[in-house]
């Protein structure tokens, strides 16, 4: 009797387990997805006459298109989430409010009762070398 109730134990535990790695790389796999041109969706590299004009992130514009993102992406795996955006500009690294050219997006979420997953993403314009 004391082996069955052994045996259900691990079971149990090995099936917990087995949903929170399932849950964490599920949540990874979403952040991860946010690396394909997500962010670059929020770029004006044009003024409303056409011009070119030095590239930066539309903040407003980025934070809409990255909460829509996680919205229509991650409600089957986890019901709240925390999304936390910085700018700054790439040469110096000091905070802007608008034009900058690079950002960083941070995601946090609790998973079950003492889960936590927490990553950050930053992305920077370049200029292109063949230019």
């Amino acid at each position: 009797m004391l082996n069955l109730l052994l045996w259900a134990g691990i079971l149990v535990f090995s099936l917990a387990s087995f949903n929170y790695t399932y849950m964490i790389g599920s949540i990874n796999r979403v952040f991860l997805g946010l690396y394909k041109a997500v962010p670059e969706s929020s770029v004006i590299a044009y003024n409303d006459s056409g011009m070119g004009i030095t590239p930066y992130f539309d903040m407003d514009l980025l934070k809409g298109v990255v909460a829509h993102y996680f919205e229509m992406s991650l409600p089957s795996y986890v019901g709240k989430y925390y999304l936390f955006y910085g700018s700054y500009t790439a040469k110096d690294g000091y905070t802007c409010p608008d034009h900058c050219d690079q950002i960083v997006v941070t995601f946090h979420c609790q998973i079950g009762a003492v889960g936590r997953y927490e990553k950050s993403a930053t992305f920077t314009l370049v200029k292109s070398h063949y230019e």
